[in-house]
């Protein structure tokens, strides 16, 4: 597999993605916003990318779950074929 394209993530979606943590009060809602915003294949390929490409704050919306709220941002990839 090779890498289909690039995230700038949340760091919810990033514990998501890489543990399949979800924050406390989230009630399924992480999950479906990022299918929603990725689709289900997409979605199922995603994995952690490279920590040196990581934002430690930024404005940007998350291209993950595109939640809106400041944070830092983290490399995901898809990989696809």
């Amino acid at each position: 597999m090779q890498v289909k394209y690039e995230l700038a993530a949340c760091a919810d979606c990033l514990l998501f993605v890489a543990n399949g943590d979800a924050p406390e009060d989230d009630n399924g809602e992480l999950a479906a916003a990022i299918l929603a915003h990725l689709g289900a294949d997409d979605a199922r390929n995603l994995c952690c990318g490279d920590t040196d490409q990581d934002d430690e704050f930024s404005w940007r919306a998350c291209d993950c779950c595109g939640s809106t709220l400041g944070g830092s941002r983290h490399q995901l990839i898809c990989l696809g074929n």
